[in-house]
């Protein structure tokens, strides 16, 4: 569980949920944890992978079926390094592949993850959800106590605008519901800091 801790917690994202941070036209609809090339990637949550391929925009993509039937999606992979298969099983900490920045990232090296509810998985923009509380709960100890439902609570999405009207450029209220203005706003902050 160590790497798996190490990579996941107190990220400092270089784009988070929902931002539309240039070079962006649409909101981001994932997390993106900027490591060094060849980081390995640990998966977050245990399931079946059902795709394993290369993508025009993604890049090097795993994506993965949990029981519950949610999809978590890997992109940006190191084309050159080992991948999971489709129907090899998957559990919190396997590596699933290693960081690069295939396709069109962004930004430099990074690991983009998302999660999604819908059928056709976390490549359309229906059901697609905030990765973070998935995160949390899966680590434990870094002190997420909200609903594993895809969205942050309430308290978690108050603490998030206080930051980033303090430390980012949002300045909406502080309503306790995190629309993609906050993240925005949170992530400019974590790039100051």
């Amino acid at each position: 569980m160590g790497a798996l801790t190490d990579f996941y917690r107190n990220p400092t994202l270089s784009d988070g949920f929902g931002s539309t941070l240039p070079p962006r036209t649409n909101p981001h609809r994932g997390l993106d944890f900027p490591h060094a090339l060849g980081t390995p990637v640990p998966a977050y949550s245990p399931g079946v992978v059902v795709t394993s391929q290369e993508h025009p925009v993604l890049g090097v993509i795993v994506q993965v079926k949990g029981r519950n039937g949610r999809f978590v999606g890997y992109r940006h992979l190191r084309r050159s390094a080992p991948r999971l298969d489709v129907g090899a099983r998957v559990r919190a900490g396997t590596i699933i592949g290693q960081v690069s920045d295939t396709g069109s990232a962004a930004h430099p090296f990074h690991h983009c993850t998302t999660n999604s509810s819908n059928a056709r998985g976390v490549f359309g923009e229906l059901g697609v959800e905030d990765p973070w509380p998935f995160i949390q709960r899966t680590i434990r100890g870094v002190g997420y106590t909200g609903p594993v439902d895809g969205r942050p609570g309430p308290e978690t999405c108050r603490l998030v605008q206080v930051y980033a009207r303090k430390f980012g450029d949002y300045t909406g209220a502080i309503d306790r519901k995190l629309g993609p203005n906050g993240w925005a706003g949170f992530a400019k902050g974590l790039e100051r800091s």
